[in-house]
């Protein structure tokens, strides 16, 4: 099992980031029990925006989740009937987002 992990990672070596990423939203979505059934909806461009404008990331992240792509540009979990923003603050997800991006991804600074 060990080396089914290993593997992975090393395969995917920003998988850690992904799925602590992903649990963030997992958690937020499934809380109230009320948004489990009415889903929930999240703007794609806001997602990216709070992970390192990087679009394959929050993909992965938001596929991972359990989320897919509607018709617009918003993804869903469930039936997506409700903002993520009525469930959190939009300022306290992103800085949470945008905190464990920054422990995963470390700005480097030139010497």
């Amino acid at each position: 099992m060990e080396n089914e992990m290993a593997e992975i990672i090393e395969m995917h070596p920003e998988s850690a980031l992904v799925e602590e990423l992903a649990a963030v939203l997992r958690n937020v979505v499934t809380r109230l029990p009320r948004f489990r059934i009415t889903g929930v909806s999240i703007p794609f461009a806001w997602a990216a925006a709070h992970m390192d404008d990087d679009t394959h990331l929050a993909r992965r992240v938001l596929l991972s989740a359990g989320f897919t792509p509607d018709d617009a540009d918003n993804w869903r979990w469930r039936r997506g009937g409700r903002s993520i923003f009525e469930i959190i603050d939009s300022d306290a997800l992103g800085d949470t987002l945008v905190d464990i991006i920054d422990v995963h991804r470390p700005i480097q600074l030139e010497a």
